[in-house]
């Protein structure tokens, strides 16, 4: 796993936090964005 490099993960990201969750939680809520605007794209397309 990529995060071990960094910290040791011996339990979930969740409950192991610090800066490393936080920017996994940001770069999952811009993966979700962008897959809702990839999604709106095509449809407005389609039409």
């Amino acid at each position: 796993m990529i995060l071990s490099l960094f910290l040791d993960v011996s339990g979930s990201l969740a409950a192991t936090g610090g800066p490393v969750a936080s920017v996994a939680l940001a770069g999952m809520m811009v993966v979700t964005l962008l897959g809702s605007w990839g999604a709106l794209w095509i449809v407005i397309r389609w039409r």
